[in-house]
């Protein structure tokens, strides 16, 4: 398909014998078509370019849902494994309330050292509790981000093909 598109703008002034001034404004616009009857070799070769083209990127697409879907399956387990972490820490926690080095030292009976490792040991347990729970949350926004990634028309993508 082509198309020509042209302007052409004449000026004439006249001249000393004369005082005609008549100017000009020439417009052409003209569209061909043409397409050949039997086929051009141009176009099949083009066009079997554009399905290999078009079968690459299918095969990168799969590729990399398969790789999110893998993702998906090892956060899942970090997730969980995380979850188990965090309950053992909340565990220990419970545990820790104990404060029987401090009632000890209150009452004449224990040393320092013991309160402060005891103190130590607490604040200890709490550190690593927000250092877990900041990784579960970290891993829990991974998690979401490629299940974002997975869904097909308000489904689950993974859930639906990956139990």
């Amino acid at each position: 398909m082509d198309v020509n598109l042209s302007h052409i703008k004449t000026q004439n002034k006249g001249n000393y014998s004369s005082y005609s001034y008549k100017n000009s404004n020439e417009y052409k616009i003209s569209i061909d078509l043409n397409y050949p009857l039997s086929g051009d070799p141009v176009n099949d070769y083009n066009l079997f370019k554009s399905e290999l083209e078009k079968k690459k990127k299918l095969t990168g697409y799969e590729v990399d849902l398969k790789d999110k879907i893998l993702d998906v399956k090892v956060l899942s387990n970090e997730l969980a494994s995380e979850n188990h972490t965090l309950e053992n820490y909340y565990q220990i926690k419970l545990k820790q309330r104990n404060t029987a080095e401090l009632d000890n030292y209150l009452a004449g009976n224990g040393n320092i050292r013991f309160v402060l490792d005891e103190i130590y040991e607490y604040y200890q347990i709490q550190l690593d509790y927000a250092d877990a729970l900041t990784n579960y949350h970290q891993k829990r926004i991974q998690y979401d981000n490629l299940l974002d990634r997975l869904i097909v028309n308000d489904r689950c993508y993974f859930c639906e093909n990956y139990k």
